[in-house]
């Protein structure tokens, strides 16, 4: 079940998402057809989501918009429950209609995330992106961030300054080709996206 609420006209909304699903815990082993027959090998998932968030319009010059979600997992077998939970902050900040040839954009996204075991992982990341259109062809893009992430780990979890940069081809509006390279906290990257419809 979801749905979608607008609490302010064009500016306040939220988002709210359940599910209850029975899945087979073991796959070698066969599953009940009906619940009187049970085979003790399913496992009741049940998951929570609530997302409240504001848009706002700066005129020509910018779009925003403020996010936080709360997202929860249960898992039920055989009476045995464990549950996840997780709350993650985004804003961002993109150009409007006052700009064509040069397209921009600015987010940032913090989380939370506590584990089955209870362990507590957070992770950061904020990032801006920079468009260029030459024509209505050929454009050209670069993304500059930096991550942060802790959680219980025998090594040093990723983490630093991450870059891409890329073309972007676009012949017409059924056919496009994104291609970028770039490093992330991992290592190097590189990405190739076509399209056409």
């Amino acid at each position: 079940t979801n749905a979608t609420a607008e609490l302010w006209e064009d500016v306040v909304f939220i988002d709210v998402d359940a599910t209850r699903s029975q899945q087979n815990g073991n796959s070698l082993v066969a599953t009940a057809s009906d619940n009187l027959s049970s085979t003790g090998n399913s496992i009741e998932v049940t998951t929570f989501n609530i997302s409240p968030y504001v848009r706002h319009r700066l005129g020509s010059f910018a779009d925003s918009e403020f996010r936080y979600t709360v997202d929860a997992v249960s898992n039920d077998a055989n009476g045995l429950r464990t549950t996840s939970s997780s709350s993650t902050s985004e804003s961002s900040l993109r150009s409007g209609k006052y700009f064509s040839r040069v397209q921009w954009s600015l987010s940032y996204r913090r989380q939370r995330v506590i584990t089955t075991s209870g362990s507590i992982n957070r992770f950061r990341n904020i990032e801006g992106e920079v468009r260029y259109q030459f024509n209505r062809s050929y454009g050209v893009v670069a993304k500059l961030g930096k991550q942060r992430n802790v959680f219980p780990s025998t090594q040093t979890p990723p983490g630093g300054r991450h870059w891409e940069m890329g073309l972007i081809w676009t012949p017409s509006a059924r056919t496009s080709l994104d291609a970028r390279f770039g490093r992330q906290p991992f290592g190097r990257n590189h990405s190739m996206e076509f399209s056409h419809r």
